[in-house]
């Protein structure tokens, strides 16, 4: 029997589904920086899901395997991926700098070569076999060599900076952002907390991993098409709008207000002081 059905492999193929519809999304997007780098997050997650998701609903070694070598080309790359995206989250729209973003790539490129070629320098994995007695364990066993254990710790690490900016942002960044920054720190511990359980005795040899990243997606995902926290207008305008004398509102696609600028917030509280004074004096007519 080729095929074998179990709902982490179903889960997983519907996320990398779901990943191309906010990739697709996110391409649409393409005047915010930050909505680039989600459609790339988007990229690498559906064939890290697309393809540990097809590992986990087949049974021949070889297609599994294959399917395991393909999702290199995500979960490598996850983890830089989310960094770039949560500095431009954080730096207002900007890039992260080349002298960081290209030696970080650098070593994921170095990482995805050396996972492209396992199967004939077995570098990556010593050893790779079926699953056997182990109800949970549905993709293939591998065996990781150092350069696997120094993948997981530089994702890990990754991990850890993204989380730092979010707190820095969380504190002392914009109060605009400030769910969007809350909803990418949760995640991120999230994310970092479950790809930790890899290296305990808790069920040894599960996808902790692309589950971490599972949940980061579903996340983000919430955050675009529930709450709109990418909004462009907020973060192209904020520095500049606050300084103008003059009120403004801002409304998303949906024409609900969604922030305004701080002479806006002056005015709507001396009108509530006039709407108070008015009151009072109608009041007061009305006795004398």
């Amino acid at each position: 029997m080729f095929f074998q059905l179990n709902i982490f492999g179903i889960v997983l193929i519907l996320s990398s589904i779901l990943a191309l519809f906010v990739m697709y999304y996110s391409i649409k997007h393409n005047d915010n920086r930050i909505y680039f780098y989600l459609a790339l997050f988007s990229l690498f997650f559906f064939f890290d899901a697309f393809f540990q998701g097809l590992d986990c609903l087949t049974t021949p070694f070889m297609f599994k395997a294959l399917c395991g070598q393909l999702s290199s080309l995500g979960y490598i790359f996850v983890a830089p991926g989310w960094l770039l995206l949560v500095y431009c989250l954080t730096h207002n729209q900007k890039d992260l700098p080349h002298k960081y973003s290209v030696p970080v790539l650098t070593v994921s490129g170095i990482f995805l070569l050396i996972a492209l070629s396992d199967p004939w320098t077995h570098l990556l994995f010593s050893h790779i076999s079926l699953p056997t007695g182990v109800p949970y364990k549905l993709q293939l066993y591998y065996s990781g060599t150092w350069i696997y254990t120094l993948v997981w710790v530089y994702g890990f690490l990754l991990g850890l900076i993204s989380i730092f900016m979010l707190l820095k942002s969380l504190i002392t960044g914009s109060k605009s952002y400030r769910n969007s920054y809350l909803i990418a720190l949760v995640s991120s511990i999230i994310a970092i907390s479950l790809s930790g359980l890899a290296l305990t005795s808790i069920y040894p040899g599960f996808s902790y991993t692309v589950s971490s990243y599972l949940v980061v997606f579903i996340f983000l995902t919430i955050a675009v098409f529930v709450y709109d926290e990418f909004d462009i207008s907020k973060l192209v305008n904020e520095s500049v709008i606050s300084e103008i004398d003059v009120g403004i509102l801002y409304f998303n696609d949906r024409d609900i207000l969604s922030d305004m600028n701080p002479v806006c917030e002056s005015l709507d509280f001396l009108i509530k002081i006039f709407n108070l004074m008015l009151i009072i004096f109608l009041e007061m007519r009305k006795i004398y």
